[in-house]
């Protein structure tokens, strides 16, 4: 996921004028991290949900 977030920002850099480059940057670094964020608290939830399922 991230790679491919990666290689799509450096090929907009190479395609759009650099002002453009720049919002498009920030707002796939957010999109790149709200998605590490989402997938890190989707595993702490499925492990407690494991944790429950085992301790009942």
């Amino acid at each position: 996921m991230f790679c491919n977030s990666l290689l799509i920002g450096c090929s907009l850099w190479f395609m759009a004028d650099q002002e453009q480059v720049s919002t498009l940057f920030k707002s796939i670094t957010i999109v790149v991290l709200l998605d590490k964020v989402v997938i890190h608290n989707t595993y702490n939830k499925r492990q407690m949900a494991d944790g429950m399922q085992i301790d009942g």
